[in-house]
């Protein structure tokens, strides 16, 4: 693909009239690779940057500084509308949902809170974009940012969820509501503005994802990186028991590209499975990881969830929902944190289908470049959703989603914005 031409334009264009007097013709490089996957890092977390109100990710912060370049330099405004082209039909369905939440609850005093959770979902999502633009991110970059950040963040839960005092560092980059001490510690001892159910499912996906092309871009040093795998789904299990699915496809997928290399993930396996029944910090949470086993194919939450968190609502909640996504007190309106049934009563039938079109527009796309991958990351996704809030809420598992997108679709068009 031909460079973009970094050469400011003339001082009439509108969108350049904040940096016309700067001269630009160092061609707008990357930004460093330290910096660039500092920024990936927190995006995908949506890191709160200590001091700053809670609710507020870095995400909403990068939202200016991409208004900024976008507007101040052409270059980056070329590769924002090339890299706009992949999102577009997410760009759609964003502005569909804010203007479908904007009329439901209109008339609902106590449900904007729910305009908030949109918009900072839309902030994520435009964030990315301009990540993307301004740091001309291949799909290369992208996997290995996505693979080290992961690792990162997985070695930072194994070490501060078993050193109190580093834990409480790590509560700094939180959400206050994630502060409260926990049973289970590892749930949400990640450098993340979410933690449990939602970081657990990011890195149910993103192991998904870093499977599918594992043994193309890590064939040197193969069995350190196939470690560094094994590390994120351990995180991934403690964050969420959710994500046992997605990390099984995803070691089959592995094993299935690395025949030759198969005896590798059997080795790997009982070294982990010695250290994890040997570690006094982890073995204690054995009871809960492995619960589907040890009673005999029950789970508490599961049975919770089918007999509780789904209900049958009246006939006009089926239909249009309530306008609500918490109550009163700030609990789960309704009773129930189960993904399907939020979005029911919320916005009824009609807002499930907006966000059936997530996994949709997905699977449309990634089809042409695999379709088992396209069948397998959508039952794995929709599946996480059926537990709780995944698609267009979960602020981590979108990011993964968005940048696991764009990566495929460049590589089923075989396109890349140059580095």
């Amino acid at each position: 693909m031909q460079a973009f031409d970094c050469k400011l334009p003339d001082s009439s264009d509108g969108r350049n009239i904040i940096l016309n007097s700067i001269a630009v013709d160092y061609s707008l490089k990357p930004l460093s690779s330290i910096f660039g996957f500092f920024c990936f890092f927190c995006l995908v977390f949506d890191v709160r940057i200590p001091g700053t109100p809670s609710g507020i990710g870095f995400s909403f912060y990068f939202l200016f500084v991409g208004v900024f370049f976008v507007l101040g330099f052409r270059a980056v405004y070329l590769r924002f509308k090339s890299v706009c082209r992949y999102f577009y039909c997410f760009a759609v369905l964003n502005y569909a949902i804010l203007c479908f939440l904007l009329f439901r609850v209109i008339f609902n005093a106590e449900g904007w809170s729910v305009l908030l959770a949109c918009l900072k979902a839309i902030t994520l999502f435009l964030s990315l974009i301009f990540y993307i633009a301004i740091t001309k991110a291949s799909k290369d970059t992208i996997y290995k940012r996505l693979y080290f950040s992961f690792l990162i963040n997985a070695i930072v839960c194994l070490v501060a969820g078993t050193n109190p005092d580093l834990l409480e560092i790590v509560r700094y980059f939180q959400n206050e509501q994630l502060t409260d001490g926990s049973l289970i510690p590892f749930r949400n001892a990640f450098l993340s503005s979410s933690g449990y159910f939602s970081v657990g499912t990011a890195y149910g996906l993103a192991f998904l994802i870093l499977s599918f092309k594992f043994n193309d871009f890590f064939k040197s040093s193969y069995i350190v990186y196939l470690f560094g795998m094994f590390v994120i789904a351990l995180a991934s299990i403690l964050a969420a028991r959710t994500s046992f699915v997605s990390i099984a496809i995803g070691f089959l997928i592995i094993a299935y590209n690395g025949k030759d290399k198969l005896y590798y993930i059997p080795i790997l396996f009982v070294v982990f499975a010695f250290f994890f029944l040997n570690f006094d910090d982890l073995n204690i949470y054995s009871d809960w990881i492995f619960e589907l086993i040890y009673n005999d194919g029950s789970v508490n939450s599961l049975d919770g969830l089918v007999h509780n968190m789904y209900f049958l609502p009246s006939a006009q909640t089926l239909l249009f929902g309530d306008g609500f996504h918490s109550s009163v007190d700030g609990l789960f309106y309704g009773g129930t944190d189960a993904g399907y049934m939020r979005n029911i009563l919320l916005g009824g039938l009609v807002y499930v289908f907006l966000i059936f079109l997530f996994p949709i527009c997905w699977f449309v796309k990634l089809r042409q470049v695999s379709f088992f991958f396209a069948v397998a990351s959508v039952v794995v996704m929709s599946l996480f959703h059926f537990k709780g809030s995944f698609y267009f809420n979960n602020a981590q598992g979108m990011a993964v989603f968005y940048f696991s997108y764009y990566i495929l679709a460049l590589r089923s068009k075989n396109r890349s914005i140059d580095i």
